[in-house]
């Protein structure tokens, strides 16, 4: 189908990659797991994991944004209970991080209220994590911030659809895209190349956009060498596209090399 995620995606994005079918995927995956150990499905369970995972519908997107000249980005996808799914963001991500920062050796954390109705947890280790919120054009907006780490993620549900991302900036653009900004989808760049067909995978990358990013991620000590040496092989590619249909039993890949 037309992925549904590119709607909500900002136009003028560095990169965008979706795909439809999750909801499929992984219920092969969550039966794969379960059939291995029968641990997975106690897990599952308890963090409320699974009840998550079985929400979801059919279309993911994964978008690459440039943020201030660093990398940042967001998880799109779509779930059949919005409430539910915002819920486990909030109750159980962080104790699904906690666990990570335990694996980590950093210690299982011990959470408690915060005066402003946020939530402070202290794992063992001495890294604290604080969950806040913050309201945008009227969405709610989580944020997650792991001290000492500058590990930020942060989250929402609006339009059916659960965004997780790298900063709040990234899901006030999605919130914006969604109240009527401009959208990846939208573009003329996007419409006329990944979206001009129906498909089950589609990636997208804007090569001007690419270019800046990875000359601000080198800094001016190796910046000359990519614009003499790479640089002028990529001005003339304004995209690339990547489409992926399905027909009869057939699976074809389409590689769109966008010269204008």
């Amino acid at each position: 189908d037309q992925n549904a995620t590119a709607g909500l995606t900002p136009a003028g994005v560095v990169a965008f990659y979706g795909f439809t079918g999750v909801q499929y995927m992984v219920s092969e995956l969550v039966n794969e797991l379960d059939s291995l150990s029968p641990d997975v499905g106690s897990f599952l369970s308890s963090s409320g994991l699974g009840a998550a995972l079985a929400d979801l519908t059919g279309d993911l997107g994964l978008e690459l944004d440039d943020q201030n000249g660093a990398p940042a980005g967001a998880l799109i996808v779509g779930t059949t209970d919005p409430t539910a799914t915002r819920q486990f963001l909030d109750t159980s991500l962080p104790s699904l991080l906690g666990n990570l920062l335990d694996l980590a050796e950093v210690g299982a954390p011990s959470c408690s209220q915060t005066s402003d109705g946020g939530t402070e947890c202290a794992p063992e280790g001495g890294v604290g994590a604080t969950l806040s919120h913050m309201t945008y054009q009227g969405s709610d907006i989580s944020e997650l911030a792991i001290s000492n780490s500058g590990v930020t993620l942060a989250w929402t549900v609006v339009d059916g659809k659960a965004i997780i991302a790298t900063s709040p900036s990234e899901v006030k653009a999605i919130i914006a895209t969604s109240q009527g900004a401009p959208s990846l989808a939208q573009s003329a760049g996007y419409s006329q190349t990944a979206g001009s067909q129906p498909s089950v995978a589609v990636g997208y990358i804007d090569m001007s956009q690419l270019s800046t990013l990875i000359e601000q991620i080198l800094g001016p000590a190796n910046q000359a060498a990519f614009d003499t040496n790479v640089l002028p092989n990529l001005r003339p590619i304004s995209s690339i596209s990547l489409t992926e249909t399905s027909t009869s039993g057939a699976t074809a890949d389409h590689i769109l090399i966008e010269v204008p």
